[in-house]
């Protein structure tokens, strides 16, 4: 998977052309927004498969506030959109913990008088209430637990760590983090997922929603899709969809379900 940046911040932000898709969809790019981690390594196994619509994704700031808010990184996402592609039809999407700030996004978009045309609310489960969402110490500790397996693997002790791939995008973006650094990025984005986890989304959204889910366990596909349509402000939304794949929550994006799904419904659009 290459990456070319259309425009990249200081920050480290940035919004990339990852896929150009067939010759007929290269102008109506899916805008997809980087998972919890701040990365878009999700997309990386999807563009192994033959190229059906252009991609474009949303990296993350190197450094994010703790008390950053969805919407105020939607804000910050929508002046890149704008500057890569100053008018709609828009094709938005949000992975993980992602699709809190995709919808944002999008709402933000419609809101400036842009035509969304779709919102993908990817591999996301119900919205978690403040009493049973995860604690930031919690979150921070799983992510640094990947990295150091991650170091492990690759036998490069806890020095200095090529994160090419992982929070960066491509081998064609270089840099290097100390642990210190990788320590306080997990820890400012887990506060983000945090934020995520208990996101309330617009009550009056009448955007064309397509949700893909995981099949939870403990629940009825027609209970999740319920739960997932209450908790994500669209129970009087009658464009929206709700698809339940089976696969392991946050790695939805390996399976070929999920492929084929996103693919289909990008292309009823």
């Amino acid at each position: 998977m290459e990456a070319h940046p259309l425009r990249q911040e200081a920050t480290g932000a940035a919004i990339y052309q990852i896929a150009g898709g067939k010759r007929h969809e290269a102008d109506r790019p899916l805008i997809c927004v980087h998972s919890a981690h701040g990365n878009l390594a999700f997309l990386r196994r999807y563009c192994e498969q033959p190229e059906e619509f252009a991609i474009w994704g949303i990296q993350a700031a190197h450094v994010v506030e703790p008390d950053t808010t969805a919407n105020e990184l939607a804000l910050r996402y929508a002046d890149l959109v704008l500057s890569g592609r100053p008018a709609g039809p828009y094709r938005i999407a949000g992975y993980c913990a992602g699709a809190a700030i995709a919808l944002e996004l999008a709402t933000i978009l419609q809101d400036a008088g842009h035509k969304v045309e779709f919102v993908g609310l990817l591999d996301v489960l119900p919205l978690k209430t403040s009493a049973d969402a995860p604690s930031t110490d919690e979150l921070a500790t799983q992510r640094l637990a990947e990295i150091d397996y991650r170091v492990e693997l690759l036998g490069r002790g806890t020095g200095l760590v090529e994160m090419t791939d992982y929070l960066r995008l491509t081998d064609s973006i270089e840099g290097s983090l100390t642990r210190d650094e990788i320590e306080g990025h997990f820890v400012r984005w887990a506060h983000l997922t945090l934020a995520g986890n208990v996101y309330t989304p617009p009550t009056s959204s009448t955007m064309p929603v397509c949700v893909i889910s995981s099949k939870q366990r403990n629940m009825s596909v027609e209970l999740q899709t319920t739960a997932l349509r209450e908790t994500w402000g669209l129970t009087d939304n009658d464009r929206a969809t709700v698809r339940i794949l089976p696969g392991a929550a946050g790695l939805l994006y390996r399976t070929k379900s999920f492929r084929v799904a996103l693919q289909n419904e990008l292309a009823s659009v």
